[in-house]
């Protein structure tokens, strides 16, 4: 990649341009800006390790969790895979209960819908803990 490297009329360098940055992009979206100014921050060593696993938990780099939430942006853990599984399993697996209540209260098998409602409910609590 080719540079141009540039100064203000005070000597102080100007951000550094690339070839990149004067070709027109192939997508018809506009760019994002730049990310050009760095800023220093001084941290314990608990201090960094706390903010490390934190942008890891939200499957962020320590740039981009500081970023998100200096400017008030809300910054969550995310999902594992295995527990989004277990989401839609456990929302399949209520449908499908939830399809028996119905059959057995229409066939007059209270003892059964009973049942199949108790396990909806267990289910349904289930599902809410692992969304929290």
């Amino acid at each position: 990649m080719l540079a141009v490297f540039a100064f203000g009329s005070n000597g102080t360098p100007l951000p550094t341009l690339s070839l990149l940055d004067a070709m027109p992009s192939d997508s018809s979206r506009p760019r994002r800006p730049r990310r050009v100014h760095f800023q220093n921050l001084r941290l314990t060593a608990g201090e960094r390790t706390v903010l490390r696993n934190r942008a890891h938990a939200a499957g962020l780099t320590v740039s981009a969790f500081i970023r998100r939430a200096a400017l008030g942006k809300r910054v969550r853990a995310r999902s594992g895979h295995l527990r989004l599984d277990a989401i839609y399993q456990l929302s399949k697996i209520g449908n499908n209960v939830n399809q028996l209540a119905l059959a057995a209260n229409m066939a007059g098998q209270v003892t059964a819908e009973e049942l199949l409602e108790e396990t909806l409910e267990e289910l349904r609590a289930a599902l809410a803990k692992l969304t929290e």
